[in-house]
């Protein structure tokens, strides 16, 4: 089996909280770590941390003890029973849920100190587009987008992902539907989101394949297991395993696409995050207030692209287009998520 020559950095968001970041991020590092790699987890959600529970971990010690200088990265470090290497969050702290520029740079710049060899270093964002997000997200070599198939939860998949573009410059944006009724769903789900992108970002994303609804997840949670130990014959351990294996089999990305330092040793110092944090907060605020117009005005966007590009053939994965397609404010779109 070839292993990657370097760390690969994996972000995994969703904009919306509930549609099962935590749980992909959880069986996915397992599965990895099954299939022979060495992966660390680092869960930051900072104010709601809850990786330790998916995984069965005790953490005596954790973020907060790192940030407050009393422990270093290394020591707040713990093994779950399969193997994968945990940096867990903080959960019920104020303080971890908002922080600053030089609290972000700190925490990435940290990761280059760790003694561990790992292949893959999963980050577990906290839902939404805060500040810390963004710059963590900006950090990772490759961006996994979770999204269900439901109106909030797309809206805010696009959001996401218009920023991560428009503001921040970045690029290796995947998509994974999560709880569909099949793949056939979960490819549809792509196509639109994708379609969305294409017509007015100029960008289309990845698709890295779905996780069909099973009711095993539920059943591993009730039991503090992930579902990749408690049912590993289960059609959501399968397509984890899928997973897993497809990003085994992607070519290393070599260097992070936007204008910030990666973990885990990249050279160079974090440059400031001021202006585009400014702005990011901005966004967030604008979405917070305008959250249901927002869903409606994508979900009229989204049957308006779908229906004006069937049969359009789609740019390359990843590429700008020379030619935008247009404003999705004109289209009565999510104005809200224009930069103030």
């Amino acid at each position: 089996m070839k292993k990657p020559s370097r760390t690969e950095v994996i972000g995994i968001a969703s904009g919306k909280g509930g549609v099962g970041k935590t749980t992909v991020a959880v069986n996915l590092a397992i599965a990895l770590q099954k299939a022979g790699h060495r992966v660390m987890l680092f869960d930051a959600d900072l104010g709601l941390a809850n990786s330790q529970i998916a995984l069965g971990c005790a953490c005596p010690y954790n973020l907060t003890h790192f940030m407050s200088g009393q422990k270093t990265l290394q020591e707040i470090t713990v093994t779950s029973r399969h193997g994968v290497r945990l940096i867990p969050g903080a959960s019920g702290v104020k303080e971890m849920a908002a922080l600053s520029q030089v609290q972000a740079s700190r925490i990435v710049q940290a990761f280059s100190a760790l003694e561990d060899e790992i292949d893959y270093l999963i980050v577990d964002m906290a839902a939404g587009i805060s500040p810390s997000v963004l710059a963590f997200m900006a950090a990772c070599q490759r961006r996994y987008i979770v999204v269900r198939d439901d109106p909030s939860s797309i809206a805010d998949a696009y959001g996401t992902i218009k920023v991560l573009i428009q503001d921040y410059d970045l690029n290796e944006i995947y998509i994974i539907p999560n709880a569909v009724a099949s793949q056939a769903e979960g490819q549809n789900l792509f196509r639109r989101i994708n379609q969305v992108c294409a017509q007015f970002l100029n960008y289309t994303t990845h698709y890295l394949g779905a996780i069909e609804y099973d009711d095993q997840i539920l059943a591993a949670h009730r039991k503090y297991e992930p579902v990749m130990e408690f049912a590993p014959g289960s059609n959501s351990a399968r397509d984890f395993k899928r997973l897993a294996k497809s990003i085994a089999q992607m070519p290393p990305t070599g260097t992070v696409s936007g204008r910030y330092a990666v973990f885990c040793g990249a050279p160079g110092a974090l440059p400031s995050l001021r202006p585009l944090m400014a702005n990011s907060t901005r966004l967030y605020e604008q979405i917070s207030d305008n959250s249901e117009a927002l869903v409606m005005q994508h979900l009229g966007l989204v049957k308006r692209v779908a229906l004006a590009s069937e049969g359009a053939h789609p740019p390359v994965h990843g590429a700008r287009r020379a030619d935008p397609g247009g404003d999705d404010r004109a289209a009565g779109g999510c104005a809200c998520l224009q930069p103030g």
